[in-house]
């Protein structure tokens, strides 16, 4: 009781003084300190279309630079790690409208031309290498060539050949292999579908770990999957606004955990999908995000046309309609946080 009588003025002055300064007792022992919020970053943030007027297709090399198509200004744009801002040395090489770009395990650059209906290789060099097709709908030419992906294992590359309706699957040096689609008369590509397996208008094309090839099948709205061989798996998505379903989506690309990001380009946001294959049961298509940018500096993400996931798991954006790329960190995309 006399312990109690000489603590009781002293909480009674305690007490004084937060009421006369508005002030709350300190909670002796709590963590003061919170982990920053990670946030979205932007490469080209004034959005200057000298530096990247319409990004497209995009993909990092073996020491983690990021390499993008530059529609208009036709040529190809490669970033460093961490700077907003591109190397001030550009890759040329002749392209008239390049697309869909894809490196492989030696940094060759694969380039689809979509003005030239070919595909050019350019070496680790920065230096074009071999060019690949020409305009038509026989097997190895194109029409409108559009995203293109790399399967290392296999050594071989696909093309999304939009205008032919179906993807074609060439070796390295553009040996034709076969292609995913329906076949127009005497064997010649060009017909379009809305069946399984056929393709009205196909865009952005991805490669997962075990060989499954995703493609945007852009005006059907709708994504579909196939085995390495070429047969059919699953198809998910259907005209629509809600999270699912797509308005013309044109670029795609899958993480190491088999998670799918699609850019819902006419809906203006980037859709992640949790991984289907995850268990030994029929595939499901759950949305674990819808990322639209409303929280950027700059204003919403408008018209993506591609991604890809860096190696350390960021997700990067082609905004296309405001010339520059949207980097969300790995912790901003990974499972269910805001």
């Amino acid at each position: 009781m006399q312990q109690f009588k000489l603590l009781l003025p002293v909480l009674l002055l305690a007490a004084l003084v937060v009421s006369l300064h508005g002030e709350q007792l300190p909670n002796i022992g709590a963590d003061e300190t919170e982990a920053p919020k990670p946030t979205p970053k932007i490469l080209n943030p004034a959005g200057d279309r000298l530096l990247l007027n319409r990004p497209m297709g995009m993909d990092f090399d073996t020491s983690g630079k990021l390499y993008v198509a530059d529609l208009i200004n036709r040529r190809i744009r490669v970033f460093q790690p961490g700077k907003e801002i591109p190397e001030k040395k550009v890759i040329e090489c002749g392209l008239l409208v390049p697309w869909g770009l894809a490196l492989d395990d030696s940094d060759r650059i694969f380039v689809t031309d979509t003005g030239a209906n070919q595909i050019r290789m350019v070496d680790a060099e920065g230096k074009a290498a071999a060019t690949i097709g020409r305009k038509g709908n026989a097997p190895g030419n194109f029409r409108i060539p559009a995203g293109v992906a790399i399967d290392e294992s296999r050594q071989r590359m696909l093309v999304a050949d939009f205008a032919n309706h179906a993807v074609q699957i060439l070796s390295f040096d553009g040996t034709f292999l076969g292609h995913i689609g329906a076949v127009g008369q005497s064997g010649r590509l060009g017909t379009s579908g809305r069946r399984e397996g056929e393709f009205r208008g196909p865009a952005g094309i991805a490669v997962d770990g075990m060989g499954r090839i995703y493609v945007c099948d852009k005006e059907n709205c709708r994504v579909q999957i196939f085995h390495s061989t070429g047969g059919f798996i699953a198809a998910f998505g259907h005209p629509g606004a809600t999270a699912g379903n797509f308005d013309r989506p044109s670029g795609i690309c899958v993480d190491e955990d088999g998670a799918i990001y699609v850019c819902d380009t006419f809906n203006s946001r980037v859709q992640i999908f949790e991984p289907p294959f995850a268990a030994a049961l029929e595939p499901t298509f759950k949305v674990r995000k819808v990322v639209t940018g409303k929280e950027l500096t700059g204003g919403p993400l408008k018209l993506p046309n591609a991604c890809a996931v860096s190696p350390s798991g960021d997700l990067y954006i082609a905004d296309t309609g405001n010339n520059r790329i949207v980097v969300y960190p790995y912790e901003m995309v990974e499972g269910n946080t805001p």
